[in-house]
């Protein structure tokens, strides 16, 4: 800066240099010293909340993996591929007591620390090759093939591996399957042969009982209606019966002509006014408002009719 300034007066110069030399920031950016020291500060502080940061999602990204893993060979073994599942995974056992979940976690976190170390060493191993390749690009394009065919054979070993296992539990379970198509027919042939056959005969029994009461109380039915119809009709009410339903049948026909007139004058009325039924049930109303006041009217008169009689006692 002073440079850039040589036509400056030597004062002015001598007060830039002093204040590039107590307040500014060495790196030339004509910030303050507190401001840049802070500037620093936040800039480690931020670098160290990104590695731990970075470090925690490592963590997770492993207890995720290891939780997948975990649970898919929790699916074969449920297929019968694997019997031995805490022989794996040891470190998932999930049947610790509360009392031990220290002791769980310390297991959980080296199993984390062994895959994080050996992912560590492979990407430093990577790192190396690459570092060691650039000496020469002709080696490396040459290992380049090797590395991808040792990785595709491994691949090709655990689907060879993961294939035998579904195989196995395929076999498996077809034996388990015939086993119990047979226990099933011995159950079947065992329940034809014994339980059904008896449970036929008493069925048979059974029905053959109910047939036999069903037709006793229709016969007791049949006697009790001789003997109502016996004491019913007899020499000395069969003149009253005759001329109860003489008295009936004439009942019938005055209640029958008058309910025939009633519905030829309601049609009448309807033919005449088609809002006859309303006006019909606005009357009813009126009436029974009309009784209910008389009614109110009535005690009314008897209470002061009544009052006197107080009044002069």
């Amino acid at each position: 800066m002073v440079k850039g300034g040589q036509n400056l007066p030597a004062d002015v110069i001598q007060v830039i240099d002093q204040l590039e030399r107590h307040c500014l920031a060495p790196d030339g950016s004509l910030v303050s010293k507190s401001a840049y020291y802070d500037l620093q500060l936040a800039r480690e502080e931020m670098s160290r909340e990104r590695l731990r940061y970075l470090e925690a999602m490592a963590i997770y990204c492993e207890a995720i993996a290891m939780v997948e893993e975990y649970q898919q060979a929790v699916s074969v073994a449920n297929l019968g591929g694997i019997r031995d599942l805490q022989g794996l995974y040891p470190q998932l056992g999930l049947k610790n007591s509360p009392q031990d979940m220290a002791d769980y976690h310390l297991a959980l976190s080296r199993e984390i620390d062994v895959r994080l170390k050996s992912k560590c060493d492979k990407l430093a191993d990577a790192f190396i090759d690459d570092i060691d390749s650039s000496s020469g690009s002709q080696s490396s394009s040459s290992r380049l093939p090797e590395r991808v065919k040792l990785i595709t054979e491994e691949i090709e070993r655990e689907e060879a591996a993961l294939r035998e296992d579904l195989y196995s539990a395929d076999r498996k379970f077809a034996e388990y399957y015939n086993v119990l198509e047979q226990i099933l027919g011995v159950l079947i042939k065992l329940v034809k042969d014994l339980k059904l056959q008896h449970q036929h005969k008493y069925d048979e029994l059974q029905k053959t009982w109910l047939c036999k009461r069903c037709e006793t109380m229709n016969a007791k039915l049949r006697v009790l209606e001789h003997v109502l119809l016996l004491e019913t009709y007899t020499q000395e009410s069969i003149p009253a019966l005759h001329k109860i339903r003489k008295y009936l049948l004439e009942a019938t026909e005055e209640a029958s002509a008058a309910y025939n007139k009633a519905v030829t004058r309601l049609r009448e009325y309807q033919g005449v006014d088609p809002h006859f039924d309303t006006i019909a049930r606005q009357y009813h109303e009126i009436v029974k408002k009309l009784e209910n006041m008389q009614w109110t009217i009535h005690q009314v008169e008897m209470d002061l009719k009544r009052l006197p009689d107080h009044a002069s006692t």
